[in-house]
């Protein structure tokens, strides 16, 4: 009995998992332009987020709490999308999910530059570089300059 227990666990892991990435394709197809409508992703990233959090699968719990800010952010929700990075990072911070709390922090600056606030955008991507290096974590380097970047443009220029 444990044993099928343990295994519909991992199939309703695997569907949160599959829910995500379904979102996030779907998000990646809006900002394409090859959809018009973000209620499917929004549809899919709360299932994922259910059965994440359900079965306490905190990292990627995590992730589709990061996921829902940016359909935020896509949806021009940004104060929305704040609070859930905010939660996202909180969360990341107390379970020292260090890798995690640097893509919080890059999320962040995102939804402060669309709010047209660049110093504060800055503050966040130094913060996720300062983490990164002290991890050794480059994947998001590329991420972290053209951040830096456009913290440093003027607005009508973002």
């Amino acid at each position: 009995a444990t044993l099928e227990i343990d295994r519909a666990e991992g199939r309703r892991y695997g569907i949160g998992l599959a829910r995500l990435a379904e979102a996030h394709s779907l998000m990646d197809r809006f900002q394409q332009g090859a959809i018009a409508d973000l209620a499917p992703a929004r549809s899919k990233v709360q299932e994922a987020y259910d059965v994440l959090w359900e079965f306490g699968f905190q990292p990627y719990v995590i992730r589709a709490r990061l996921a829902v800010s940016n359909l935020n952010l896509l949806s021009g929700r940004l104060d929305e999308a704040l609070s859930d990075i905010d939660e996202a990072l909180d969360a990341a911070d107390r379970g020292q999910m260090r890798l995690l709390y640097i893509d919080g922090q890059l999320e962040k600056a995102r939804a402060l530059l669309a709010l047209n606030r660049p110093g504060d955008a800055r503050h966040c991507v130094e913060a996720a570089s300062s983490e990164a290096k002290i991890k050794g974590y480059h994947r998001h380097d590329g991420i972290v300059a053209a951040l830096l970047k456009q913290c440093q443009m003027p607005p009508a220029s973002r």
